[in-house]
């Protein structure tokens, strides 16, 4: 008779289920992979798991050997097993096989590859930013803007895993991020909002690739955006005066100096018209001095007015407007003396300078005239 009878033998003749693999993605960063492996075996179950890394579908050339891990677990890390192993823009496979209790071993199967990206992506360039060009100030160019908006734009970054977005940083002082830190743009350009006056804005940029690295911040640190909204003081005209006659055809128009503290003084607009609402313009110039004398005027009478410009195309208010009267009555001028300043130009012209008195109001003026002769005999 038998002593006993066993508690039975289970067959298990069958491998267990292929692998199914999950992996972190296309791209690595880092000397990491993390993957997921289910496999099944209803008979005996598994027992171990067997993996390699190689640079092709069931390779093993990085590795070297299959690694066992004893464990039940389908979460896998690979970590110090690849140090100093992976090199940038190479694709590399986890190939996974399990075992049963009994030994069996299931199919092979290999993730669908992994690019290893290590390198940061190129710098971006900025290619323009909003304002004009105000010159070279401590310790950089600035540019300058008379709203409180400003935009800076630059060139798109390259990277092996593509580009995902961009980070500004924006401060007060090259380098800083005062203002804003980090920021996270998608397009290639950015519009800061809300600026103060007379401050001046300095931003850096670097751009994030597909699998997190972030590329160093453009030392633009080489320019500034000036912000300036306050127009420079209104200019006080000084001559012709209020009504004045003027016999040259071109008067001396002249005025006080302007100032604008944030971004300096660029010109001056002045405006002549032969009717007091400047509904018709017969001059309208910008000039830089504050004495114009070259400008023609035909016999008529005037009205004109002047305003200021600083850098960042703020115009002052006009100055109060003033009228005259080109070549008066010709019968009120005199010679103011008795002498006049001759100079020749030549054989046949001279150039003849003489004191002109208005009569009816004393006012004297130099004029000059050239007189061309035809010498006789």
């Amino acid at each position: 008779d038998y002593s006993g009878i066993s508690n039975g033998i289970k067959v298990d003749i069958t491998p267990p289920v292929t692998p199914q693999l999950v992996d972190t993605g296309l791209w690595i960063k880092s000397e990491q992979i993390d993957f997921v492996s289910i496999s099944s075996d209803p008979e005996s179950g598994i027992v171990s798991l067997q993996y390699t890394v190689g640079t092709v579908p069931g390779g093993s050339d990085i590795l070297g050997i299959w690694q066992s891990v004893l464990t039940s677990s389908t979460t896998i890390t690979l970590s110090s097993i690849l140090s100093n192993k992976l090199t940038y823009a190479t694709t590399y496979y986890v190939s996974v096989r399990t075992k049963t209790g009994t030994g069996l071993e299931s199919e092979l199967n290999s993730t669908d590859g992994i690019i290893y990206d290590n390198l940061a992506p190129s710098v971006t360039v900025p290619v323009s930013i909003s304002g004009t060009y105000l010159g070279q100030h401590q310790p950089l160019p600035v540019f300058v803007v008379g709203t409180t908006t400003m935009t800076w734009v630059w060139t798109p970054s390259q990277d092996l895993s593509g580009i995902s977005g961009y980070k500004i940083s924006i401060g007060l002082n090259p380098g800083t991020n005062d203002v804003l830190s980090d920021y996270p743009v998608s397009t290639t350009c950015y519009t800061l909002l809300n600026g103060q006056n007379n401050k001046t804005y300095y931003a850096k940029i670097k751009a994030v690739d597909g699998v997190g690295n972030a590329s160093i911040d453009y030392n633009q640190a080489l320019f500034g955006i000036l912000v300036d909204t306050v127009s420079p003081n209104v200019p006080i005209v000084s001559k012709p005066n209020d009504g004045e006659r003027k016999y040259l055809l071109t008067p001396n128009f002249s005025w006080s100096q302007s100032i604008d503290a944030e971004s300096g003084l660029d010109n001056y607009n002045i405006m002549i018209s032969t009717v007091p609402d400047f509904s018709v313009v017969t001059v309208s110039s910008n000039v830089i001095s504050q004495n114009v004398t070259d400008m023609y005027l035909a016999y008529n009478k005037y009205w004109w007015r002047v305003r200021s410009k600083d850098k960042a195309g703020n115009y002052s208010d006009w100055a109060n407007v003033r009228s005259l009267i080109v070549n008066g009555n010709v019968n009120n001028l005199a010679l103011a003396s008795s002498t006049s300043t001759l100079k020749s130009t030549g054989f046949d012209a001279a150039i003849i300078t003489a004191a002109i008195q208005d009569i009816s109001s004393n006012r004297v003026e130099n004029i000059v005239c050239v007189v061309t002769f035809t010498v006789t005999g």
